[in-house]
C-alpha cells in the first residue's frame, strides 16, 4: 500500500486540484516599450540582462492587493523577433525596484526568424512590498548553448488582471502552474505514510550520494533564484520521464520562475523536507521503472531526489513544486539531472 500511493503521488497527483471558477477582467495596462523609430531593443543570451528602461507602476501597486473574493495577476505582453535558428528559445522581462522584484516568462517559441506576439505568466500581484513606484524593467534571451543570433524586442506591455470568484466549483480541473508536480500528501485522517528520514552522508568519492545530493541542491538552488544559465547547465541533453522511460530534448522543459528575493535555501531547507533515494530504494518502490520493454531504465550511479514535502507547520513558499522531485547521474561532464516523473 505504501508504494501504491508514493508511485500514484508522485506521478500523478500535480495534475489536477481542487478550484473555484473566476471571471477575468483586464484593469490597467501600460507600454513599458515600444519601437518607435527601428531602433528595437536588442538582446542576446551571452549579454544576459538587459535593461530596457525606468517605468513609474505606481497604478499598478494602487490596485495590487487581493481581496477575499479575487485575486489580482499581472503578465506582460511582448512583441518580438528571435533570428535563432537552432532550436527553441525563450525570452524573459524582470521589473524590478525598492521591495520588489517580478520575473515573467514567455512560451517557447518555435517560429525563428517571425515576429511573434506572447503572453507571459501570471504573477500574483500581492507578493510585492514596494517602498517606491519606480521600477526597471529589462529583458534576457534563453537559447540553445553556443547560439549567438540575436532577439528584437518591439513592443512589451504590462497587464493588470482581476480574477473574480463567481461560484465554487468543488470538480478537479486542469492547474497550469504545477505540472507533473509529485508532492508527498497524506491522505486526510490517516497517519503519515511516508516519514524523510536522512542518514549522514560520507566520502570524497566524486560518485558518491553525499556529491549526489551537493548537486541536487545546487539544482534547486538555481531553480529557486531563477538562474536560468545554472538551470540549463544542470540538465542532462536528453531528460527521461520516469513514467514512460522515453527521452526529451532538455530545452522542452519550462525554465523556472525564481521565487521573490524574501526567500532563500535557507528558508528552503527549514521548510522542506528532502531525501535522497540510491537504486535500491527507488527499485524497490519503482519496480515498473525496469521493465524490459521500457527503452530506458535508471541504474546504480542514478539517484532520485524528493525535495517538495513541507515540514509540519511550513510555509509551503515553492510555487513550482514539479522542479523539486529529479533523478542525477555523474555523467561525463559531471552531475547533471537525467529524468524527472513526468514530461
Amino acid at each position: 500500500m505504501k508504494r501504491t500511493i508514493f508511485l500514484i503521488i508522485l506521478l500523478t497527483a500535480g495534475y489536477f486540484i481542487w478550484a473555484d471558477d473566476y471571471v477575468s477582467t483586464l484593469i490597467h495596462s501600460q507600454v513599458l516599450f515600444e519601437d518607435r523609430g527601428n531602433n528595437p531593443v536588442v538582446v542576446t543570451d551571452d549579454k544576459g540582462w538587459v535593461d530596457v528602461g525606468k517605468a513609474d507602476l505606481a497604478d499598478f501597486f494602487r490596485t495590487a492587493a487581493s481581496s477575499g473574493d479575487s485575486m489580482r495577476k499581472w503578465r506582460v505582453v511582448v512583441s518580438y523577433l528571435d533570428e535563432n535558428r537552432t532550436g527553441q528559445t525563450t525570452l524573459q522581462i524582470r521589473l524590478r525596484g525598492e521591495g520588489f522584484t517580478t520575473l515573467f516568462t514567455l512560451p517557447w517559441n518555435h517560429l525563428n526568424s517571425v515576429p511573434v506576439e506572447e503572453v507571459s505568466n501570471w504573477y500574483m500581484a500581492d507578493r510585492m512590498n514596494p517602498q517606491n513606484a519606480i521600477g526597471v524593467c529589462s529583458a534576457r534571451l534563453i537559447t540553445p548553448p553556443g547560439t549567438i543570433n540575436p532577439g528584437k524586442i518591439y513592443r512589451i506591455t504590462l497587464e493588470s488582471w482581476d480574477f473574480t470568484r463567481v461560484e465554487e466549483n468543488k470538480t478537479y480541473s486542469y492547474n497550469d502552474t504545477l505540472l507533473a508536480s509529485s508532492r508527498l500528501l497524506q491522505p486526510q485522517g490517516q497517519q503519515q505514510i511516508h516519514t524523510v528520514e536522512k542518514a549522514p552522508l560520507k566520502g570524497d568519492d566524486p560518485y558518491s550520494p553525499a556529491k549526489a545530493e551537493e548537486f541536487a541542491l545546487e539544482f534547486v538552488e538555481a531553480s529557486l533564484y531563477g538562474d536560468l544559465p545554472a538551470f540549463y547547465r544542470a540538465l542532462d541533453n536528453e531528460i527521461h520521464s520516469l513514467s514512460d522511460g522515453l527521452k526529451h530534448s532538455k530545452f522542452i522543459i519550462n525554465p523556472p520562475e525564481g521565487v521573490s528575493s524574501v526567500w532563500s535555501m535557507e528558508d528552503y531547507k527549514r521548510d522542506y523536507e528532502y531525501r535522497l533515494y540510491d537504486y535500491d530504494e527507488y527499485a524497490a518502490l519503482f519496480p515498473e521503472w525496469f521493465d524490459a520493454d521500457r527503452e530506458w531504465t535508471p541504474d546504480r550511479r542514478c539517484f532520485l531526489f524528493v525535495g517538495n514535502q513541507p515540514r509540519e507547520g511550513s510555509f509551503p513558499f515553492f510555487r513550482q513544486e514539479e522542479l523539486l522531485v529529479f533523478m542525477v547521474r555523474r555523467q561525463d561532464t559531471g552531475w547533471k539531472v537525467i529524468a524527472r516523473p513526468q514530461i
